[in-house]
């Protein structure tokens, strides 16, 4: 499967997709020739010690998702929902679960956490199934979260039974071979910022 695409939209605010710039710049995107486009959803919780995950209002709403969706099928792209997880506090998300135990076993805040963040990818998984999308991200650079093996697993067999599409995770680079569930999904992204040419930066 070849993937030429673009990642459209990140942190957009309520009615960004459906208002005139945004049904422009959308339309400026698909004449590039891509085949592929990712959208992301992102929600909070308050710092990188919470187990709570609250919805951000000011984010797209499920219309204005699912209009973006659909203008990129009109035009013969596939969709990749991405629901994403932000600190509060601004610490980068990779730090979630760094404070907490470092195992595999059974813990109250991990439990907690993770009943939280699956209610909050189910929601949009649910959606993606609705919607047509070809492929699903269950999570963006959850390194903290990484070695709950079980938990992810958990997730990702609930997640199948909600959502028929191909399922990725997106790791960071360099940990790519990571963890053992990574076997359970279709494909593993990676946020790699490498460069890609020489010279000064202007």
């Amino acid at each position: 499967m070849e993937i030429k695409g673009f990642t459209y939209g990140y942190m957009a605010k309520r009615g960004d997709y459906r208002s005139p710039n945004g049904i422009k710049s959308q339309e400026l995107l698909y004449q590039l020739g891509n085949n592929w486009v990712c959208i992301p959803v992102v929600n909070n919780q308050k710092d990188i010690n919470s187990t709570d995950i609250y919805d951000n209002y000011q984010n797209p709403s499920d219309r204005d998702i699912t209009a973006a969706i659909d203008f990129a099928h009109s035009k013969g792209v596939k969709v990749c929902l991405k629901p994403m997880l932000n600190s509060g506090d601004y610490m980068w998300r990779a730090h979630i679960g760094r404070q907490w135990v470092k195992t595999d076993e059974i813990d109250p805040t991990w439990d907690l956490w993770f009943k939280n963040y699956t209610a909050y990818i189910l929601y949009y998984a649910e959606l993606a199934e609705e919607t047509g999308c070809e492929m699903f991200c269950i999570g963006c650079e959850m390194l903290g979260t990484e070695h709950r093996t079980n938990d992810w697993t958990t997730l990702i067999r609930r997640v199948r039974s909600a959502y028929s599409g191909k399922l990725i995770y997106n790791t960071n680079h360099d940990e790519e071979e990571g963890s053992c569930w990574f076997d359970l999904l279709d494909f593993i992204g990676t946020s790699a910022y490498y460069s890609v040419g020489h010279g000064e930066c202007i």
